[in-house]
């Protein structure tokens, strides 16, 4: 089932909240950029729900992943046409590198495997997270 366009959605639906649970799903509707309805809709559609910030997050951890290692390859160059003369600082620089670089890998799984659960979750799994 595709993305339907805003002409077709002709059936509106009364749901009942509690204050708090109003609260809670309109900020979490907030946090994720999208309309109070937009939220509701992929909650019980079963579709992807993700903060823009984490969206965000995780493009800029891939874009510094993509640095370190850019940079962990011109350390190794260096090493490499000097013939070693720098053998111990660039050493210790690439070993550095290659340290954050795994650190920043570990996050980004992370974060791609929350946010994978989001879309996985069962609609009643979403809204009972509300």
């Amino acid at each position: 089932m595709g993305y339907e366009n805003k002409e077709n959605r002709v059936r509106r639906v009364e749901v009942r909240f509690t204050q708090e649970e109003y609260n809670r799903a309109a900020e979490k509707a907030m946090g994720a950029g999208l309309s109070f309805s937009e939220y509701v809709r992929r909650c019980v559609l079963n579709r992807r729900i993700a903060s823009k910030v984490e969206l965000r997050t995780l493009s800029a951890e891939r874009n510094i992943l993509a640095e370190l290692r850019k940079q962990g390859g011109l350390m190794k160059l260096i090493h490499n046409e000097t013939r070693g003369t720098y053998s111990q600082e660039t050493a210790e620089t690439i070993r550095a590198l290659g340290s954050c670089a795994r650190v920043l890998e570990r996050k980004i799984h992370e974060s791609q495997e929350r946010l994978l659960g989001n879309m996985i979750a069962s609609p009643s799994e979403q809204l009972e997270k509300i």
